[in-house]
């Protein structure tokens, strides 16, 4: 995209969440590469990010908010955590950012629940940002969006990949409030801020 006679910009999806992307921009003679957050290749719902280009660039501008880090993703893992937690007659909570990560995190639940390896429970999603999110997820997914997998698309047509039974949506103060009085065994995704997830 031309922005004026001596900058163009274009954008190359990322993979990160829906409708992410970085950025090439070419000014003064110069490119400048902006990653913002990139995606991974293996993501469980969104399709493989764009490669940056391989030369040409002058600077690089990146987020390396993890680049330090390797995270544990195994599904056996998660599963030995929730039933810990449930074994002992509580609500496990989960904290999660509210976009991309609440859909990863109830795509699991869904298939640990299928699989039999955790119990079928309430699950609860306590934010209303991560509850609008996850209706633009719901929406790419039936559209068989280009930035969804095409896997994806095809085993979840007239079916929702992120309810395994019991998902109920807490979208007002008044729904939310409510948690408090629910008694028994469950599982709360709630959205947290970037220092405590």
């Amino acid at each position: 995209m031309q922005l004026t006679k001596d900058v163009s910009v274009t954008f190359f999806p990322s993979g990160h969440i829906l409708d992410s992307s970085f950025i090439v921009l070419e000014a003064a003679g110069k490119t400048i590469l902006f990653t913002s957050d990139l995606g991974r290749d293996n993501h469980p719902l969104l399709s493989i990010p764009d490669k940056p280009p391989a030369s040409g660039i002058n600077v690089v501008v990146t987020e390396p908010t993890y680049g330090d880090r390797v995270h544990d993703t195994s599904a056996k893992s998660f599963a030995n955590e929730i039933n810990a937690g449930l074994a002992r007659g509580g609500t496990v909570l989960i904290p999660a950012f509210a976009i991309d990560r609440t859909e990863v995190i109830l795509m699991a639940l869904r298939a640990l629940i299928k699989e039999k390896k955790i119990p079928p429970v309430p699950i609860f999603v306590d934010s209303p940002m991560a509850i609008a999110a996850l209706e633009l997820y719901r929406r790419a997914v039936d559209e068989n969006s280009t930035e969804i997998r095409p896997e994806v698309s095809q085993k979840w047509i007239n079916q929702d990949p992120f309810d395994a039974g019991a998902l109920e949506q807490l979208a007002t103060n008044e729904e939310s409030k409510s948690i408090k009085d629910w008694h028994g065994s469950g599982i709360l995704i709630s959205a947290s801020g970037m220092g405590s997830s």
